[in-house]
């Protein structure tokens, strides 16, 4: 049963940002948020300073190096550092749940929130997947290769379109932006359930995409988690980008 309380606050959420909050009454029933809201551990105070990208700082005080050239070269939008990234990676950061975990990244574009992963935040072992262009794999395991003095872990890049079959077995399973497209909600949540472990992901909210869709991504991606049987949970909200608002949410490993 969901406390009072939690009901309470999300209700009052709701209200406040009610484009990107609000969710059909029986995909929120079907969610079992008692479940994901055990990913939610205390926020340790706010990281400063950050490094460029808005990433948090490695211990030694230097920053990743990370080739992000945008769309160009092929590439597409998986070559950009995006806000959803940042946010996810001081959430980790202040959270400490990445610790001692083998890690799988989806959609990992530039490979920013695996490296912090590897590099930043005590991780095992680090699967960089991406199901993008050739262009955009190469950059991944360029910036791993960059950035091989800072990694305390092995880290790799492996090609994973969302749905095909999964051969890894990750601990924790992480993802920045990896919500926007409503057409690969299905396939995303087929891949989420496949891994069989804690999800956390970053989701950017995008009010003008979902204005004109006349629904939010998030609610889209919501209701497909409740019809592939992943309970779902808002963790937190991370508004240091006013203007691209971003929800960290955990999905809790199927039973």
């Amino acid at each position: 049963m969901i406390p009072a309380e939690k009901l309470k606050n999300c209700s009052a959420l709701a209200t406040a940002q009610p484009c990107s909050l609000r969710m059909p009454v029986a995909a929120h029933a079907a969610l079992i948020l008692s479940s994901a809201a055990a990913l939610k551990p205390a926020l340790a105070p706010p990281l400063q300073p950050a490094g460029p990208h808005g990433l948090p700082l490695l211990p030694s005080g230097e920053s990743l190096v990370l080739d992000a050239p945008g769309w160009t070269r092929g590439i597409g939008t998986g070559g950009r550092v995006w806000p959803a990234s940042a946010a996810l990676c001081r959430y980790l950061a202040r959270t400490g749940t990445v610790r001692g975990k083998a890690v799988l990244e989806l959609g990992c574009g530039t490979g920013a929130t695996g490296l912090t992963c590897a590099a930043a935040l005590n991780a095992s072992s680090v699967i960089l997947t991406e199901g993008g262009s050739e262009g955009l794999l190469q950059l991944a395991r360029r910036n791993v290769d960059a950035n091989q003095r800072h990694l305390h872990c092995d880290v790799s890049v492996q090609r994973h379109g969302w749905g095909e079959p999964v051969e890894w077995t990750p601990e924790l399973v992480v993802g920045s932006d990896v919500t926007y497209d409503r057409d690969a909600h299905d396939r995303l949540c087929t891949t989420l359930k496949a891994l069989n472990a804690p999800a956390v992901l970053a989701h950017q909210h995008r009010r003008v995409a979902s204005f004109l869709s006349g629904e939010s991504q998030l609610d889209h991606f919501l209701a497909a988690a409740a019809s592939a049987g992943l309970a779902v949970d808002r963790l937190h909200e991370d508004a240091t980008n006013p203007l691209a608002p971003v929800s960290i949410l955990g999905v809790a490993a199927p039973r």
